[in-house]
């Protein structure tokens, strides 16, 4: 049956809840059966699995590379994976068979996509109840366990540095022949980037500051830990902004004193402290930035992502104070 906008955006737990039961009850479909229709939950998680994979097309190509969480949804969904990318290039309105009231949907919710990660987080916490636990259905936006739908990493990125991006991302469209994307939709894009690049470093890092061990147990609220780019984001293209060798997760005191210059790192990632920093007298300040406190280098969880020399050689270069 159809479903109008109104549907979609009043979403309630209990609706969430039957949808779930509905869709975990499914039997895999056979080769040459008929899919059954779409349920609101599962074309509000394509839509946000949209906002996950970003600016792509939704053809059979990508059926077939199966980025996260296209093959999630398929399995869960009990559907096929071109069912799933279907489903996304009719809410792109990509199809001339398309379903109208899925293009009026993503024209709500790609300029309002607060409002979908408030449908997100309904979705999941529904899931969660009815069965389906993060192994069948991961939380592939990373805003499930939040108490706010503050994102992760945004007092990076100033004013003037947003600017700056969108600009930059809007004039790619110039001539480009695909719909040019609204300033509210590339503005979100880019706070979801900076969200999963900080979240990809906490966890990177261990949940805790490289530079000195502090961290705290609930990992649903790092509010104490900061994850800064080496080489600063208003400094890095979009690549370099979401590369995760581009990042250190540091407590307060260590993040404020590595974007300052007054730390650095080698190639070996030994940890170097300015000449105003050796030299002072504050007792403070020696007891932050010398031993034991300070690590001599920085300690990352095995098998983590060293961070990548040219960043380290650009910090020391152009931020660190001899």
């Amino acid at each position: 049956m159809p479903y109008d906008v109104k549907q979609y955006l009043g979403l309630t737990l209990a609706d969430a809840e039957a949808q779930w039961r509905s869709i975990l009850a499914r039997a895999e479909v056979g080769p040459g059966e008929n899919q059954v229709d779409y349920v609101p939950v599962e074309t509000l998680l394509c839509a946000a699995a949209m906002v996950a994979l970003g600016n792509v097309s939704y053809g059979s190509g990508l059926a077939s590379r199966g980025p996260t969480p296209i093959p999630e949804l398929a399995h869960v969904f009990r559907r096929r994976r071109t069912s799933i990318t279907s489903k996304m290039a009719n809410l792109e309105g990509g199809r001339s068979r398309g379903g109208r009231s899925d293009q009026r949907l993503w024209e709500v919710l790609r300029d309002d996509h607060r409002q979908l990660f408030d449908l997100y987080r309904v979705i999941l916490a529904a899931a969660r109840r009815t069965g389906a636990r993060p192994e069948l259905l991961p939380d592939f936006l990373e805003l499930e366990h939040s108490d706010t739908f503050e994102l992760l990493g945004q007092d990076e990125i100033d004013e003037t540095a947003v600017e700056a991006a969108l600009r930059e991302r809007l004039e790619q469209y110039t001539g480009a022949g695909s719909e040019r994307p609204s300033e509210r939709q590339v503005l979100a894009r880019v706070r979801i980037d900076q969200h999963r690049f900080a979240k990809a470093v906490l966890i990177n890092c261990g949940w805790e500051c490289v530079f000195c061990g502090f961290g705290l147990t609930d990992r649903s609220k790092p509010t104490l830990l900061r994850a800064s780019h080496i080489k600063p984001w208003r400094s890095s293209d979009d690549h370099e902004r979401r590369d995760v060798r581009n990042g250190v997760a540091a407590c307060p005191t260590h993040d404020a004193a590595f974007d300052a210059g007054d730390l650095t790192l080698s190639e070996e990632l030994e940890v170097i402290a300015s000449a105003r920093i050796t030299s002072s007298s504050n007792p403070a300040v020696r007891l932050m930035f010398g031993a034991p406190l300070l690590r001599q280098h920085i300690r990352l969880l095995p098998g983590g992502h060293s961070p990548r020399p040219d960043y380290l050689d650009w910090h020391r270069e152009r931020i660190f104070l001899t």
